[in-house]
Protein backbone atom coordinates (compact mmCIF):
# COMPACT_ATOMS: atom_id res chain seq x y z
CA UNK A 1 0.00 0.00 0.00
CA UNK A 2 2.52 2.50 0.78
CA UNK A 3 4.14 1.63 -2.69
CA UNK A 4 1.19 2.86 -4.01
CA UNK A 5 0.78 5.88 -2.32
CA UNK A 6 4.45 6.86 -2.69
CA UNK A 7 4.35 7.14 -6.58
CA UNK A 8 1.07 9.66 -7.14
CA UNK A 9 2.07 11.78 -4.27
CA UNK A 10 5.80 12.41 -5.38
CA UNK A 11 4.25 12.85 -8.60
CA UNK A 12 1.74 15.22 -7.45
CA UNK A 13 4.99 17.07 -5.68
CA UNK A 14 6.74 17.23 -8.76
CA UNK A 15 3.89 19.38 -10.39
CA UNK A 16 3.42 21.29 -7.77
CA UNK A 17 6.57 23.19 -8.80
CA UNK A 18 5.62 23.75 -12.01
CA UNK A 19 5.96 27.91 -13.18
CA UNK A 20 2.65 27.49 -15.27
CA UNK A 21 0.73 24.84 -12.79
CA UNK A 22 -2.11 25.46 -10.78
CA UNK A 23 -3.79 22.96 -7.62
CA UNK A 24 -6.71 22.34 -7.13
CA UNK A 25 -9.49 20.02 -5.26
CA UNK A 26 -12.52 18.42 -6.37
CA UNK A 27 -15.35 16.44 -5.46
CA UNK A 28 -18.48 14.46 -7.15
CA UNK A 29 -20.82 11.16 -8.83
CA UNK A 30 -20.00 8.60 -10.20
CA UNK A 31 -22.88 6.53 -12.45
CA UNK A 32 -21.21 3.40 -12.57
CA UNK A 33 -21.89 -0.23 -14.28
CA UNK A 34 -19.83 -3.27 -15.38
CA UNK A 35 -19.94 -4.07 -18.70
CA UNK A 36 -19.96 -7.70 -19.26
CA UNK A 37 -21.62 -10.04 -22.80
CA UNK A 38 -22.61 -13.02 -20.92
CA UNK A 39 -24.41 -11.49 -17.72
CA UNK A 40 -28.38 -11.81 -18.94
CA UNK A 41 -28.62 -7.96 -17.10
CA UNK A 42 -26.51 -5.21 -15.90
CA UNK A 43 -27.48 -2.65 -13.01
CA UNK A 44 -25.48 0.82 -12.31
CA UNK A 45 -24.70 2.21 -9.15
CA UNK A 46 -24.28 5.29 -7.93
CA UNK A 47 -20.96 6.39 -6.26
CA UNK A 48 -18.86 8.98 -4.88
CA UNK A 49 -15.16 10.66 -6.30
CA UNK A 50 -13.22 12.78 -4.50
CA UNK A 51 -8.95 14.32 -4.76
CA UNK A 52 -6.44 16.67 -6.32
CA UNK A 53 -5.74 17.77 -9.48
CA UNK A 54 -3.01 19.65 -10.80
CA UNK A 55 -3.34 21.71 -14.29
CA UNK A 56 -0.20 22.54 -16.16
CA UNK A 57 -0.22 25.08 -18.89
CA UNK A 58 1.83 23.55 -21.62
CA UNK A 59 1.35 25.94 -24.29
CA UNK A 60 -1.73 28.60 -25.50
CA UNK A 61 -5.11 26.57 -24.93
CA UNK A 62 -3.49 23.29 -24.29
CA UNK A 63 -3.08 21.52 -20.45
CA UNK A 64 -1.91 18.92 -19.21
CA UNK A 65 -4.14 17.60 -16.16
CA UNK A 66 -2.79 14.68 -13.56
CA UNK A 67 -5.32 13.94 -10.79
CA UNK A 68 -4.97 11.77 -7.88
CA UNK A 69 -8.71 10.39 -6.90
CA UNK A 70 -10.45 8.26 -4.78
CA UNK A 71 -13.44 6.70 -6.59
CA UNK A 72 -16.01 4.45 -5.44
CA UNK A 73 -17.61 2.34 -8.96
CA UNK A 74 -19.11 -1.10 -9.43
CA UNK A 75 -22.63 -2.66 -10.08
CA UNK A 76 -24.85 -5.44 -10.42
CA UNK A 77 -24.60 -8.49 -12.82
CA UNK A 78 -27.90 -10.72 -13.22
CA UNK A 79 -26.12 -14.36 -13.60
CA UNK A 80 -29.01 -16.83 -14.49
CA UNK A 81 -31.42 -15.81 -11.41
CA UNK A 82 -29.15 -14.36 -9.09
CA UNK A 83 -28.29 -10.49 -8.97
CA UNK A 84 -24.72 -10.64 -7.91
CA UNK A 85 -23.77 -6.67 -6.53
CA UNK A 86 -20.13 -5.33 -6.70
CA UNK A 87 -18.84 -2.32 -5.10
CA UNK A 88 -15.48 -1.53 -5.45
CA UNK A 89 -12.80 1.27 -4.30
CA UNK A 90 -10.10 2.70 -6.16
CA UNK A 91 -6.93 5.26 -5.95
CA UNK A 92 -6.90 6.52 -9.26
CA UNK A 93 -4.28 8.48 -11.57
CA UNK A 94 -5.91 10.18 -14.94
CA UNK A 95 -3.34 11.79 -16.97
CA UNK A 96 -5.71 14.13 -18.93
CA UNK A 97 -4.68 16.09 -22.10
CA UNK A 98 -7.22 19.20 -22.03
CA UNK A 99 -8.15 21.58 -24.82
CA UNK A 100 -9.98 24.59 -24.48
CA UNK A 101 -12.04 26.72 -27.18
CA UNK A 102 -12.54 30.18 -25.81
CA UNK A 103 -10.33 30.06 -23.02
CA UNK A 104 -12.93 28.35 -21.05
CA UNK A 105 -15.04 25.43 -22.11
CA UNK A 106 -12.58 22.44 -22.82
CA UNK A 107 -12.58 18.80 -23.86
CA UNK A 108 -10.39 16.27 -22.28
CA UNK A 109 -8.63 12.68 -23.46
CA UNK A 110 -6.15 10.51 -21.65
CA UNK A 111 -5.50 6.87 -20.22
CA UNK A 112 -6.61 5.91 -16.36
CA UNK A 113 -4.32 3.84 -13.93
CA UNK A 114 -6.10 2.84 -10.94
CA UNK A 115 -4.96 0.63 -7.84
CA UNK A 116 -7.97 -1.30 -6.45
CA UNK A 117 -8.11 -0.18 -2.53
CA UNK A 118 -11.23 -2.81 -1.74
CA UNK A 119 -13.72 -4.82 -3.57
CA UNK A 120 -17.01 -6.04 -2.07
CA UNK A 121 -20.44 -8.25 -3.56
CA UNK A 122 -23.58 -9.84 -2.60
CA UNK A 123 -26.00 -11.87 -4.19
CA UNK A 124 -29.64 -11.33 -4.16
CA UNK A 125 -29.07 -8.16 -1.99
CA UNK A 126 -28.03 -10.17 1.23
CA UNK A 127 -24.44 -9.46 3.30
CA UNK A 128 -22.11 -7.65 1.82
CA UNK A 129 -18.94 -10.25 1.43
CA UNK A 130 -15.08 -9.12 1.12
CA UNK A 131 -14.34 -10.42 -2.74
CA UNK A 132 -10.80 -8.56 -3.14
CA UNK A 133 -9.03 -11.51 -3.73
CA UNK A 134 -11.19 -12.13 -6.38
CA UNK A 135 -10.17 -8.51 -8.02
CA UNK A 136 -6.85 -7.75 -9.99
CA UNK A 137 -5.46 -5.09 -8.02
CA UNK A 138 -4.90 -2.28 -10.79
CA UNK A 139 -6.91 -1.52 -14.01
CA UNK A 140 -6.30 0.45 -16.96
CA UNK A 141 -8.85 2.63 -18.42
CA UNK A 142 -9.52 5.45 -21.81
CA UNK A 143 -11.19 8.73 -20.14
CA UNK A 144 -13.19 11.26 -22.65
CA UNK A 145 -14.72 14.16 -21.58
CA UNK A 146 -15.94 17.98 -21.71
CA UNK A 147 -15.56 20.65 -18.96
CA UNK A 148 -15.98 24.53 -18.14
CA UNK A 149 -13.09 26.02 -16.50
CA UNK A 150 -14.35 29.39 -14.83
CA UNK A 151 -11.56 32.41 -14.43
CA UNK A 152 -12.93 32.23 -10.91
CA UNK A 153 -11.42 28.84 -9.85
CA UNK A 154 -14.38 27.13 -10.11
CA UNK A 155 -13.89 23.49 -12.36
CA UNK A 156 -16.58 21.49 -14.03
CA UNK A 157 -16.33 18.45 -15.86
CA UNK A 158 -18.33 15.88 -16.98
CA UNK A 159 -16.36 12.31 -18.56
CA UNK A 160 -17.00 8.56 -19.79
CA UNK A 161 -14.13 6.10 -18.24
CA UNK A 162 -14.10 2.86 -20.06
CA UNK A 163 -12.35 0.50 -18.85
CA UNK A 164 -10.14 -1.86 -21.11
CA UNK A 165 -9.45 -4.98 -18.48
CA UNK A 166 -11.32 -7.29 -17.06
CA UNK A 167 -11.64 -7.14 -13.59
CA UNK A 168 -11.64 -10.83 -12.23
CA UNK A 169 -8.55 -12.91 -11.72
CA UNK A 170 -9.67 -16.56 -12.50
CA UNK A 171 -12.70 -15.86 -15.07
CA UNK A 172 -13.84 -18.04 -17.39
CA UNK A 173 -17.39 -16.72 -18.68
CA UNK A 174 -18.11 -13.44 -17.25
CA UNK A 175 -15.11 -10.66 -17.90
CA UNK A 176 -16.59 -7.39 -15.96
CA UNK A 177 -15.28 -4.09 -17.22
CA UNK A 178 -15.48 -1.08 -15.44
CA UNK A 179 -17.58 1.51 -16.98
CA UNK A 180 -18.18 5.40 -15.27
CA UNK A 181 -19.83 8.28 -16.29
CA UNK A 182 -18.44 10.85 -13.68
CA UNK A 183 -19.92 14.39 -12.76
CA UNK A 184 -17.17 16.99 -10.86
CA UNK A 185 -16.95 19.93 -9.48
CA UNK A 186 -13.47 21.36 -8.47
CA UNK A 187 -11.96 24.84 -7.18
CA UNK A 188 -8.76 25.89 -8.16
CA UNK A 189 -7.18 27.08 -4.82
CA UNK A 190 -3.74 28.21 -7.29
CA UNK A 191 -4.37 29.54 -10.56
CA UNK A 192 -2.17 29.52 -13.38
CA UNK A 193 0.55 31.84 -14.22
CA UNK A 194 -0.45 32.20 -17.42
CA UNK A 195 -3.59 33.15 -19.14
CA UNK A 196 -5.29 30.81 -21.44
CA UNK A 197 -6.91 32.34 -24.19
Amino acid sequence: MRAILTVPLLFTLIFCKAQNSGIGVKTGVNYAYLASELANKTEPIFGLNAGIYIPILIREQLEIQPELLYSSIGGTLKLGTTNVDHRLKYLSLPLLAKRYFGGLFNVQLGPQIQWLLNAEKSYNDETLLDARSEFRSNDISIVAGAGYDSRSGLDLSLRYIHGMTTLLKDDRFIYPKNRVLQFSVGYRFQQLRSKRR
